[in-house]
């Protein structure tokens, strides 16, 4: 069965931030190492973007220094048909201090999502 996406943003699967690690806090120097899934299909159906401040990186995993603070997303487009998933929740990267990053997760909401 094809699933028929039409556009209302709701339809869409949603893609999902992981943290590769079951820690928070990272020492200075260390890289932190992120997973955008989707769960709709196979892994190997979709090809994955990250996006910070406006910039985006293909892949579907994503290790960046703690010095690269920001907020970060990921979407996915399904291979055979085109079709977007939906954005991800964003993960917040901080320096707290110079010794230890700490990850903050909040939820992304874009303005025409939060009606």
């Amino acid at each position: 069965m094809i699933q028929n996406w039409n556009s209302s943003l709701a339809e869409r699967p949603k893609a999902t931030v992981s943290l590769k690690s079951n820690w928070t806090e990272f020492f200075s120097g260390e890289k932190v190492s992120l997973r955008c899934d989707i769960k709709s299909g196979e892994s190997s159906d979709w090809e994955y973007s990250w996006f910070r401040n406006g910039v985006s990186k293909p892949g579907k995993e994503h290790e960046i220094n703690p010095s690269q603070s920001g907020h970060y997303t990921c979407k996915g487009q399904r291979k055979r048909d085109k079709k977007e998933s939906g954005e991800s929740a964003a993960v917040g990267i901080a320096v707290s201090s110079g010794q230890y990053v700490f990850i903050l997760i909040h939820i992304y909401c874009p303005h025409y999502m939060c009606l």
